[in-house]
Protein backbone atom coordinates (compact mmCIF):
# COMPACT_ATOMS: atom_id res chain seq x y z
CA UNK A 1 0.00 0.00 0.00
CA UNK A 2 1.35 3.83 -0.06
CA UNK A 3 2.43 3.73 3.63
CA UNK A 4 4.74 0.29 2.68
CA UNK A 5 5.10 -3.37 2.00
CA UNK A 6 3.50 -5.51 4.95
CA UNK A 7 3.06 -9.44 6.00
CA UNK A 8 -0.27 -10.27 7.36
CA UNK A 9 -1.41 -13.43 8.22
CA UNK A 10 -5.20 -14.83 8.27
CA UNK A 11 -7.10 -17.94 9.17
CA UNK A 12 -8.98 -19.73 6.18
CA UNK A 13 -12.10 -20.92 8.07
CA UNK A 14 -14.59 -23.58 6.16
CA UNK A 15 -17.19 -23.05 8.06
CA UNK A 16 -17.33 -19.38 7.09
CA UNK A 17 -17.07 -16.55 4.21
CA UNK A 18 -15.27 -13.99 6.69
CA UNK A 19 -11.70 -14.57 7.13
CA UNK A 20 -10.45 -14.18 10.44
CA UNK A 21 -6.55 -12.49 11.30
CA UNK A 22 -3.92 -14.57 12.28
CA UNK A 23 -1.75 -14.87 14.92
CA UNK A 24 0.96 -11.93 13.78
CA UNK A 25 1.62 -9.10 11.25
CA UNK A 26 4.75 -7.36 10.51
CA UNK A 27 4.52 -3.83 9.16
CA UNK A 28 7.34 -1.78 7.01
CA UNK A 29 9.44 -5.27 5.43
CA UNK A 30 11.69 -4.35 2.59
CA UNK A 31 9.57 -3.34 -0.37
CA UNK A 32 11.55 -5.49 -2.91
CA UNK A 33 10.22 -8.81 -1.15
CA UNK A 34 8.79 -10.90 -3.37
CA UNK A 35 8.99 -14.23 -2.20
CA UNK A 36 7.55 -15.97 0.59
CA UNK A 37 8.94 -19.45 1.70
CA UNK A 38 7.18 -21.30 4.66
CA UNK A 39 8.82 -23.15 7.38
CA UNK A 40 7.18 -26.61 8.63
CA UNK A 41 5.76 -27.14 12.19
CA UNK A 42 5.91 -26.49 15.18
CA UNK A 43 7.81 -22.99 13.60
CA UNK A 44 5.17 -21.98 11.68
CA UNK A 45 6.67 -18.94 10.39
CA UNK A 46 7.81 -17.87 6.96
CA UNK A 47 11.38 -16.09 5.21
CA UNK A 48 10.35 -13.05 3.45
CA UNK A 49 12.75 -12.71 0.46
CA UNK A 50 13.73 -9.29 -0.78
CA UNK A 51 16.99 -7.91 -2.58
CA UNK A 52 19.01 -7.47 -0.36
CA UNK A 53 17.43 -8.52 3.19
CA UNK A 54 16.19 -12.36 4.08
CA UNK A 55 13.77 -12.07 6.99
CA UNK A 56 12.60 -15.01 9.42
CA UNK A 57 8.77 -13.75 10.90
CA UNK A 58 6.84 -16.00 13.14
CA UNK A 59 4.65 -14.97 15.66
CA UNK A 60 7.19 -14.84 18.49
CA UNK A 61 10.37 -14.28 16.54
CA UNK A 62 11.90 -11.45 14.14
CA UNK A 63 15.30 -12.23 12.06
CA UNK A 64 16.84 -10.57 9.42
CA UNK A 65 19.99 -10.72 7.52
CA UNK A 66 21.60 -8.85 4.79
CA UNK A 67 22.02 -11.00 1.66
CA UNK A 68 23.63 -10.08 -1.71
CA UNK A 69 21.58 -7.82 -4.14
CA UNK A 70 20.03 -10.52 -6.63
CA UNK A 71 15.90 -10.76 -7.68
CA UNK A 72 15.54 -14.15 -6.65
CA UNK A 73 13.17 -15.46 -10.16
CA UNK A 74 12.68 -19.70 -8.15
CA UNK A 75 13.61 -21.02 -5.44
CA UNK A 76 13.89 -25.15 -4.34
CA UNK A 77 13.39 -26.81 -0.82
CA UNK A 78 16.35 -29.16 -0.01
CA UNK A 79 14.55 -30.07 3.43
CA UNK A 80 12.54 -27.92 5.96
CA UNK A 81 15.02 -26.04 6.55
CA UNK A 82 17.54 -25.24 3.62
CA UNK A 83 16.54 -23.74 0.42
CA UNK A 84 18.37 -22.80 -3.03
CA UNK A 85 17.31 -19.23 -4.67
CA UNK A 86 17.84 -18.95 -7.98
CA UNK A 87 18.02 -15.02 -9.47
CA UNK A 88 18.33 -13.24 -12.63
CA UNK A 89 21.76 -13.92 -13.53
CA UNK A 90 22.18 -17.58 -13.12
CA UNK A 91 23.20 -18.02 -10.31
CA UNK A 92 22.28 -20.62 -7.62
CA UNK A 93 22.45 -19.75 -3.92
CA UNK A 94 21.77 -22.00 -0.37
CA UNK A 95 19.43 -20.36 2.61
CA UNK A 96 20.15 -22.68 5.76
CA UNK A 97 18.19 -21.58 9.12
CA UNK A 98 19.42 -22.55 11.76
CA UNK A 99 17.13 -23.15 15.29
CA UNK A 100 17.56 -24.25 18.23
CA UNK A 101 14.97 -25.51 20.76
CA UNK A 102 11.94 -24.56 18.09
CA UNK A 103 13.23 -21.38 18.02
CA UNK A 104 15.33 -19.75 14.52
CA UNK A 105 18.61 -18.56 15.69
CA UNK A 106 20.06 -17.79 12.63
CA UNK A 107 20.18 -17.28 8.47
CA UNK A 108 22.47 -17.65 6.69
CA UNK A 109 22.85 -17.32 2.82
CA UNK A 110 25.97 -18.90 0.64
CA UNK A 111 26.75 -18.96 -3.21
CA UNK A 112 27.22 -22.47 -4.41
CA UNK A 113 27.79 -21.55 -8.08
CA UNK A 114 26.36 -20.55 -11.54
CA UNK A 115 23.85 -22.48 -13.54
CA UNK A 116 21.13 -21.80 -16.55
CA UNK A 117 18.85 -18.95 -15.41
CA UNK A 118 15.82 -21.12 -13.73
CA UNK A 119 12.26 -20.70 -13.75
CA UNK A 120 11.94 -23.76 -11.60
CA UNK A 121 14.24 -25.70 -8.92
CA UNK A 122 13.36 -29.55 -8.11
CA UNK A 123 15.71 -31.43 -5.05
CA UNK A 124 15.35 -35.11 -6.83
CA UNK A 125 17.37 -36.42 -3.97
CA UNK A 126 21.06 -37.88 -3.21
CA UNK A 127 22.28 -34.07 -4.15
CA UNK A 128 20.92 -34.16 -7.51
CA UNK A 129 19.05 -30.95 -8.76
CA UNK A 130 17.11 -29.70 -11.63
CA UNK A 131 17.33 -26.55 -12.13
CA UNK A 132 15.56 -24.89 -15.65
CA UNK A 133 17.27 -27.09 -18.29
CA UNK A 134 19.86 -28.60 -16.17
CA UNK A 135 20.75 -31.59 -13.82
CA UNK A 136 23.01 -30.84 -11.61
CA UNK A 137 24.72 -32.53 -8.35
CA UNK A 138 25.55 -30.22 -5.28
CA UNK A 139 28.97 -30.67 -3.34
CA UNK A 140 28.71 -28.18 0.13
CA UNK A 141 31.88 -29.19 0.91
CA UNK A 142 33.49 -28.75 -2.47
CA UNK A 143 36.34 -25.90 -2.34
CA UNK A 144 35.05 -23.05 -5.05
CA UNK A 145 32.03 -23.91 -7.09
CA UNK A 146 30.07 -26.61 -5.22
CA UNK A 147 28.10 -27.28 -8.85
CA UNK A 148 28.61 -30.14 -10.99
CA UNK A 149 26.75 -30.09 -13.93
CA UNK A 150 25.62 -33.54 -15.18
CA UNK A 151 23.35 -33.06 -18.16
CA UNK A 152 22.00 -30.25 -19.78
CA UNK A 153 18.69 -30.48 -22.09
CA UNK A 154 17.84 -28.74 -25.07
CA UNK A 155 15.24 -25.67 -24.56
CA UNK A 156 14.02 -23.09 -26.78
CA UNK A 157 11.74 -21.87 -23.99
CA UNK A 158 11.05 -18.82 -22.84
CA UNK A 159 10.22 -18.30 -26.36
CA UNK A 160 9.28 -14.64 -26.19
CA UNK A 161 8.51 -14.33 -30.23
CA UNK A 162 8.93 -16.74 -33.22
CA UNK A 163 7.92 -16.15 -37.09
CA UNK A 164 7.77 -18.29 -40.36
CA UNK A 165 10.56 -18.31 -42.47
CA UNK A 166 11.50 -20.20 -45.88
CA UNK A 167 15.16 -18.65 -46.79
CA UNK A 168 15.27 -21.27 -49.61
CA UNK A 169 11.73 -20.57 -51.19
CA UNK A 170 10.78 -24.25 -51.47
CA UNK A 171 8.04 -24.73 -49.69
CA UNK A 172 9.54 -25.49 -46.56
CA UNK A 173 8.97 -23.65 -43.50
CA UNK A 174 11.38 -22.50 -40.39
CA UNK A 175 10.39 -21.73 -37.30
CA UNK A 176 12.81 -18.82 -35.97
CA UNK A 177 12.76 -18.05 -31.69
CA UNK A 178 13.82 -15.56 -29.69
CA UNK A 179 14.02 -17.70 -27.40
CA UNK A 180 15.52 -17.21 -23.36
CA UNK A 181 16.83 -14.45 -21.54
CA UNK A 182 19.58 -12.31 -20.34
CA UNK A 183 22.58 -13.64 -21.04
CA UNK A 184 20.95 -16.77 -22.16
CA UNK A 185 18.89 -15.24 -24.81
CA UNK A 186 19.20 -16.22 -28.53
CA UNK A 187 18.19 -17.42 -31.81
CA UNK A 188 16.96 -20.79 -32.80
CA UNK A 189 15.93 -22.25 -35.74
CA UNK A 190 13.66 -25.56 -35.70
CA UNK A 191 13.67 -26.88 -39.19
CA UNK A 192 12.19 -30.66 -37.91
CA UNK A 193 9.70 -32.15 -35.50
CA UNK A 194 7.34 -29.45 -35.61
CA UNK A 195 3.84 -31.02 -36.23
CA UNK A 196 0.12 -30.58 -35.42
CA UNK A 197 -0.91 -32.09 -32.37
CA UNK A 198 -4.51 -30.88 -32.04
CA UNK A 199 -6.41 -27.28 -32.22
CA UNK A 200 -8.74 -24.90 -30.82
CA UNK A 201 -9.96 -22.12 -32.27
CA UNK A 202 -10.17 -19.45 -29.25
CA UNK A 203 -9.32 -15.95 -29.24
CA UNK A 204 -8.33 -13.76 -26.56
CA UNK A 205 -7.21 -16.35 -24.14
CA UNK A 206 -5.33 -15.23 -21.00
CA UNK A 207 -4.26 -18.05 -19.04
CA UNK A 208 -4.44 -21.81 -19.39
CA UNK A 209 -4.06 -24.23 -16.21
CA UNK A 210 -5.01 -28.09 -16.52
CA UNK A 211 -7.04 -29.86 -13.17
CA UNK A 212 -7.72 -33.07 -12.18
CA UNK A 213 -10.86 -34.08 -11.49
CA UNK A 214 -10.05 -35.88 -7.84
CA UNK A 215 -6.58 -35.85 -5.85
CA UNK A 216 -5.90 -39.56 -6.36
CA UNK A 217 -5.77 -39.29 -10.49
CA UNK A 218 -2.66 -39.65 -12.05
CA UNK A 219 -3.64 -37.43 -15.10
CA UNK A 220 -5.19 -34.01 -15.53
CA UNK A 221 -8.88 -34.32 -16.60
CA UNK A 222 -9.86 -30.49 -17.37
CA UNK A 223 -8.41 -27.58 -19.12
CA UNK A 224 -9.60 -24.48 -17.43
CA UNK A 225 -9.16 -21.33 -19.86
CA UNK A 226 -9.61 -17.60 -18.86
CA UNK A 227 -10.59 -14.75 -21.20
CA UNK A 228 -10.67 -10.96 -20.22
CA UNK A 229 -14.00 -11.03 -19.29
CA UNK A 230 -15.02 -14.77 -18.61
CA UNK A 231 -13.42 -18.57 -18.17
CA UNK A 232 -14.25 -21.68 -19.69
CA UNK A 233 -14.07 -25.42 -18.85
CA UNK A 234 -13.26 -27.89 -20.88
CA UNK A 235 -12.87 -31.80 -20.28
CA UNK A 236 -11.25 -34.50 -22.23
CA UNK A 237 -13.57 -37.02 -23.18
CA UNK A 238 -12.95 -40.68 -24.07
CA UNK A 239 -11.33 -40.32 -27.38
CA UNK A 240 -9.14 -38.15 -26.23
CA UNK A 241 -10.90 -35.03 -27.61
CA UNK A 242 -12.23 -31.87 -25.82
CA UNK A 243 -15.53 -30.85 -24.94
CA UNK A 244 -16.79 -27.60 -22.97
CA UNK A 245 -18.06 -28.64 -19.08
CA UNK A 246 -18.59 -27.12 -15.98
CA UNK A 247 -17.52 -27.69 -12.67
CA UNK A 248 -20.01 -27.35 -9.81
CA UNK A 249 -19.09 -24.12 -7.80
CA UNK A 250 -16.73 -22.51 -10.40
CA UNK A 251 -17.10 -18.55 -11.47
CA UNK A 252 -17.41 -18.28 -14.75
CA UNK A 253 -17.70 -14.89 -15.50
CA UNK A 254 -15.09 -13.63 -14.07
CA UNK A 255 -11.42 -13.91 -15.84
CA UNK A 256 -9.24 -16.38 -13.91
CA UNK A 257 -5.84 -15.04 -12.71
CA UNK A 258 -4.80 -18.36 -11.44
CA UNK A 259 -6.49 -21.73 -10.18
CA UNK A 260 -4.93 -24.93 -9.05
CA UNK A 261 -6.30 -28.75 -7.22
CA UNK A 262 -5.89 -27.90 -3.22
CA UNK A 263 -5.54 -30.54 -0.57
CA UNK A 264 -9.04 -32.89 0.35
CA UNK A 265 -10.04 -32.51 -3.04
CA UNK A 266 -10.39 -29.26 -3.28
CA UNK A 267 -9.69 -26.41 -6.29
CA UNK A 268 -8.72 -22.55 -5.79
CA UNK A 269 -9.72 -20.10 -8.25
CA UNK A 270 -7.93 -16.37 -7.35
CA UNK A 271 -9.74 -13.44 -9.89
CA UNK A 272 -9.20 -9.79 -10.58
CA UNK A 273 -11.91 -8.49 -8.27
CA UNK A 274 -9.35 -9.20 -5.25
CA UNK A 275 -11.28 -12.68 -4.01
CA UNK A 276 -10.20 -15.97 -3.51
CA UNK A 277 -13.00 -18.99 -4.39
CA UNK A 278 -11.76 -22.18 -2.63
CA UNK A 279 -14.38 -25.22 -3.16
CA UNK A 280 -15.13 -28.35 -2.26
CA UNK A 281 -18.37 -30.06 -3.47
CA UNK A 282 -21.31 -29.47 -2.27
CA UNK A 283 -19.78 -26.74 0.00
CA UNK A 284 -18.55 -23.31 -1.39
CA UNK A 285 -17.70 -20.24 -0.15
CA UNK A 286 -15.42 -16.98 -0.59
CA UNK A 287 -12.68 -15.07 1.04
CA UNK A 288 -12.43 -11.35 0.45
Amino acid sequence: DPEGAHAKTYYVSQTGIVTVTGPWTRDNIDQSAGLLIALPTPFCGVLIVGEELIVYCSANTYKERPKPCFTSKSFGRLDGFRFLLGDDEGRLHLVAVSHENQRVTDLRVELLGETSIASTISYLGNSLVFVGSSCIRIDLDAQGSRIQVLKKFVNLGPIHHLCLVDPEKHGQSQVVTCSGGSKYGSLRIVSKGINEKASLELEGIAGLWSLKSSVDEALDTFLVVSFIGETRIFAMNRVDGLEETEIKGFLSEVRTLFCHDAVHNQLVQVFDSCYLCLFHYPFLWNIN
